[in-house]
């Protein structure tokens, strides 16, 4: 799928998480379905476009909206990924590069929890 930008991709890959919760999709798109008190992880540095998508699907489905903390320079507290992803978390959105900051997201450590999760 192709998109015009960073800001869409991340709209239709919410649209298409709240329709499978919706029971859309069929079997093949149970696995992407939420259901209350599953976690959706996004960090404290996150534009809008990162960050109102999955604030509206957490409404939606009654998930639970978590975020990385970030330090004093802003950058991502990487090390709390075990205490910020856990066993319920199904989605983690972050910025690899901030465009406001220029700080620097290490992506191995949040993507090794994730796939850690099952997320």
């Amino acid at each position: 799928m192709w998109t015009s930008g960073a800001t869409s991709a991340i709209n239709l890959v919410a649209y298409g998480i709240s329709n499978a919760t919706l029971g859309r999709g069929g079997e093949a798109a149970r696995r992407f379905a939420l259901a209350p008190g599953d976690e959706i992880v996004v960090t404290e540095a996150e534009h809008h476009a990162n960050l109102v998508p999955w604030q509206e699907l957490a409404a939606r489905t009654g998930a639970v909206l978590r975020w990385f903390e970030v330090d004093d320079d802003g950058r991502v507290r990487v090390e709390d990924a075990a205490s910020v992803i856990t066993e319920r978390t199904r989605v983690v959105a972050f910025t690899h590069v901030s465009n406001v900051t220029g700080a620097i997201t290490p992506v191995a450590p949040i993507v090794a929890r994730a796939r850690e999760v099952g997320a």
